[in-house]
């Protein structure tokens, strides 16, 4: 008996097409940062809506998988820049969560919310912060993101950074509060 040797993209698309699901097969094009595919789904009509388990929209699953030009390309359409997905994270969420600065300024010049809290308690700020993308950090400062706030368990922007051991944000952070 000779064993069928299928890719997991093509086991993975095949039966996305037998259930009729487009939406998978667009999440997948994202996922491979095909721009090309991306472009031939939403324009042949795939919805921008959520996808997937995590309920992620197509803006989302591209910054999550820091995807900038599809983020880019998708912001040409109608998106919700602030739509949430089951964690609560949002495109912005995921870009500063990456260090994916591309990504994150065209969420910003989208006009992305920049103090919307996952279910964590945490804003994009927050995980820039936490995971010492300094250029992230200023970028969401300079924009005004909120640098007073607190996760769920009230612990602040620049214990956060120091508990990470991001020096290079936590000494930006005190020179941000001493001014």
């Amino acid at each position: 008996m000779r064993a069928h040797l299928w890719s997991p993209c093509a086991v993975f698309l095949a039966g996305a097409l037998l259930a009729g699901c487009t939406p998978i097969s667009l999440q997948m094009a994202i996922k491979q940062n095909d721009l090309n595919a991306v472009k031939e789904f939403v324009e042949g009509g795939s919805s921008l809506a959520s996808l997937g388990s995590f309920k992620r929209t197509p803006l989302i699953a591209a910054a999550y998988y820091q995807s900038p030009a599809i983020v880019e390309y998708l912001l040409t359409r109608e998106v919700d820049v602030n739509a949430q997905d089951t964690k609560g994270a949002t495109a912005l969420t995921y870009s500063a969560f990456y260090g994916d600065k591309r990504s994150a300024e065209l969420l910003v010049q989208a006009k992305a919310a920049l103090d919307v809290k996952d279910k964590k308690g945490c804003t994009a700020l927050m995980y820039a912060a936490y995971y010492g993308h300094l250029p992230i950090v200023r970028l969401l400062i300079n924009q005004g993101a909120d640098t007073k706030v607190t996760d769920s368990k009230g612990i602040d922007l620049l214990n956060l950074a120091a508990q990470a051991k991001q020096n290079a944000v936590v000494e930006y952070l005190e020179k941000v509060k001493s001014e």
